[in-house]
């Protein structure tokens, strides 16, 4: 059964991450930023949509930096009801609280960034396939729901420990990225 599957990677690849010390963390996490900032994507996107780190994520906090130094329009994702996310408006650490699964999140008054809007959307994942650029989430189906709605480029985060070679556990509804970035490379799909 596929979500036994999934189930089973998710656990695979969160004890890979544990096995990780802090300096490991923070240097892949220091190249894979550094990549991103230096694509000519980023640089012409005007409206980025950027997921908030919690946990052994990649951490983002350098490029909603980066993000508001070149006056670009940054949203992050805000849970809305079970299964459903809107991409909000930040412009600052402190407008951010913490939602009812402890992820940072946008306040609901904040401004709206609809799906049509977005150039560019930054993708967690627990673990991604590096030939089809698949990802495989924490399982609430959140981005694979929100991302079909949009045109923007999806970019998925993510240290070479989570990237799976074979035997992928992807169903019609999860969503591959247009381009991957690790520490080491960037992964366009291979067919």
């Amino acid at each position: 059964m596929t979500s036994d599957r999934k189930q089973a990677l998710r656990a695979q690849i969160r004890e890979r991450l544990q096995q990780l010390s802090a300096g490991e963390l923070a240097a892949a996490d220091a190249a894979i930023i550094r990549r991103l900032l230096g694509l000519d994507i980023w640089r012409q996107a005007q409206n980025i949509f950027c997921y908030l780190a919690v946990g052994r994520e990649i951490a983002t906090l350098p490029l909603l930096e980066a993000a508001w130094a070149a006056g670009k329009q940054l949203a992050a994702p805000l849970i809305i009801a079970p299964g459903l996310m809107e991409a909000r408006c930040i412009d600052s650490l402190a407008s951010l609280r913490t939602d009812r699964y402890g992820i940072p999140a946008p306040p609901p008054e904040a401004p709206l960034l609809t799906p049509q809007q977005i150039d560019l959307a930054i993708v967690p994942g627990v673990a991604f396939d590096r030939r089809s650029l698949r990802r495989l989430g924490r399982g609430g189906g959140y981005y694979d729901r929100y991302l079909a709605a949009t045109p923007a480029v999806r970019i998925g985060l993510a240290r070479e420990v989570q990237l799976v070679e074979s035997d992928f556990p992807a169903e019609e509804h999860d969503l591959a990225m247009n381009l991957l970035i690790s520490e080491s490379a960037l992964y366009l799909p291979q067919s």
